[in-house]
């Protein structure tokens, strides 16, 4: 799969991390009729943890392949826009407080035409 992207998309209970995945969604991003699966799976212990966004696609042969793997330090959400997701989240400089990131982070993720694979097609950081 992608680099970064875990073993397992949940974790096995090792720890103490809750999990709750809030998004789960159908989104053709190439327009060829079939959906590649994009899930969010989000992670809290005292305070708000990561929110990973993976992106799957069902396999020939059964399995699902990791199409795309994506991780915040904190928080975020995900919308999707047609054949595409908006991917927004918080990112925090070192000596930032966990109140208070520097930045926000938005990303268009959806299929790029010149690799032929799904990715981030802009990224947009706002100072805050």
């Amino acid at each position: 799969g992608p680099r970064g992207a875990p073993p397992r998309m949940l974790d096995e209970g090792e720890g103490f991390v809750a999990q709750s995945v809030p998004l789960v969604e159908l989104v053709d991003f190439e327009g060829d009729r079939v959906a590649e699966i994009v899930v969010g799976i989000a992670s809290a212990g005292a305070t708000a943890g990561p929110l990973e966004l993976w992106i799957l696609t069902a396999g020939s042969h059964g399995g699902l392949r990791t199409d795309f793997y994506e991780a915040t330090e904190r928080g975020g959400q995900v919308t999707v826009e047609g054949d595409r997701l908006r991917f927004e989240f918080p990112v925090y400089r070192a000596g930032d407080p966990g109140c208070c990131p520097s930045l926000v982070e938005t990303q268009t993720i959806g299929h790029d035409r010149t690799s032929g694979r799904i990715g981030i097609l802009e990224r947009d950081r706002v100072e805050l």
